[in-house]
């Protein structure tokens, strides 16, 4: 995610907590934060953070390896 969306996303969780769902600028910033994301391209692959660490480093020729060094 971009900073604007990380912005984004925190404006909107503070006006939720504060003024509640019902809140016209709360539901502005939902709706802008949604578009953002939808036209935000995915960048990067995505980490599996199930495998730990040390298994990553004992088996550098597993597929899981060969899928992250593409």
């Amino acid at each position: 995610m971009t900073r604007h969306l990380d912005n984004l996303e925190r404006l909107f969780h503070k006006l939720y907590r504060r003024y509640g769902p019902d809140d016209p600028l709360c539901q502005q910033a939902q709706a802008e934060f949604e578009d953002s994301k939808a036209m935000e391209p995915i960048t990067g692959l995505q980490q599996d953070w199930t495998v730990p660490y040390s298994r990553l480093i004992k088996d550098q020729n597993s597929e899981f390896m060969r899928h992250i060094q593409k």
